[in-house]
């Protein structure tokens, strides 16, 4: 019967011992990189209840609420929702997705999807027969759209 050498054994507890110290100092020293800044209603955040979070090209912050779209440039907030003014802005406030392409914020909502244009802040609703039956689950980014668009006929 084979035996192991009494060699091995303090080896593979040595090796073990210096994984242990040598982890946790990487772990500790790449974390001091992470910067977090919280932002909540003492800083702005209209809202405090968010559903989806969108970082755009641009470096935007885009969040979904229950009460209209908020976009954050890193010092204010601006907020997108249907008021008294703009009863129509959005099919709803409950923003339920976000996505975006070079010049557009895709926002779903409980009842149909809209489109912000970045370039002039204006907001058009999608053009569906019952858009009050529409309710935006996902949104595929436009970059998988154009490359299996280009490649189904291919």
């Amino acid at each position: 019967m084979y035996q192991k050498p009494k060699l091995i054994k303090p080896i593979t507890h040595i090796i073990v011992l210096v994984m242990l110290i040598v982890t946790p100092a990487t772990i500790v020293g790449k974390s001091k990189d992470l910067e977090f800044e919280v932002i909540d209603n003492s800083s702005g955040l209209p809202e405090n209840e968010i559903r989806r979070i969108h970082k755009d090209k641009e470096g935007l912050m885009w969040f979904a609420s229950y009460n209209g779209l908020l976009r954050y440039d890193g010092y204010e907030f601006k907020v997108f929702k249907n008021t008294k003014d703009h009863p129509s802005l959005l099919h709803s406030n409950f923003i339920t997705e976000l996505s975006d392409d070079e010049s557009r914020i895709w926002i779903g909502t409980d009842n149909g999807l809209n489109c912000l244009d970045k370039n002039t802040g204006r907001i058009f609703p999608s053009r569906h027969k019952h858009p009050d039956k529409l309710h935006i689950y996902g949104i595929l980014p436009s970059e998988y759209l154009e490359k299996h668009a280009r490649t189904k006929g291919e």
